[in-house]
């Protein structure tokens, strides 16, 4: 029943504050027809601090309960440790090499995909009567509905300076 009350708590949380956006945002556009563009302003921030001092309310309600919830947990995983330390050792480790696993996997797409999409479209790409090698470091992408062989789009990331960053 806990972790129900506690997804449940979530779920309030983050209603009233979906819920307060969206009756901001109405309220917002509802006198901008009206009234004009300052009232409008002046209604969406009302409404956006209606919704900030409710979700403050709704913790500060629920803070107690929470205080109480994690307590209970922090004993468990301590009386856990104590009683398996081995597992928790190797829970431990897996938890940190998992929080590192979208880092890992975000460098290998960085690192490699300009490579692999190389391979897709090789060779140089004919702009009018010349030819145009696009380098290594840029991404190379077909257009969807024309054909590879005829158009190429070659993504990269340019300085300030105009210098290739």
């Amino acid at each position: 029943m806990r972790p129900v009350k506690r997804f449940l708590v979530f779920a309030s949380e983050l209603g009233v504050l979906v819920v307060g956006v969206i009756v901001s945002l109405a309220l917002g556009a509802s006198f901008f027809g009206y009234l004009g563009d300052s009232w409008a302003q002046a209604a969406f921030c009302s409404g956006l601090l209606a919704t900030v001092a409710g979700f403050v309310a709704l913790r500060h309600k629920t803070r107690p309960w929470k205080i109480e919830y994690d307590a209970v947990g922090w004993a468990a995983r301590r009386a856990e440790r104590k009683l398996h330390p081995i597992r928790s050792k190797y829970k431990r480790i897996a938890g940190r090499t998992l929080l590192c696993v979208p880092s890992a996997v975000a460098l290998l797409v960085l690192l490699f995909l300009p490579v692999a999409s190389h391979m897709m479209h090789p060779g140089p790409r004919y702009l009018g009567h010349y030819r145009v090698s696009i380098p290594w470091t840029l991404t190379a992408m077909s257009v969807p509905g024309v054909p590879a062989d005829d158009f190429v789009i070659a993504f990269a990331l340019i300085g300030s300076d105009g210098s290739l960053a």
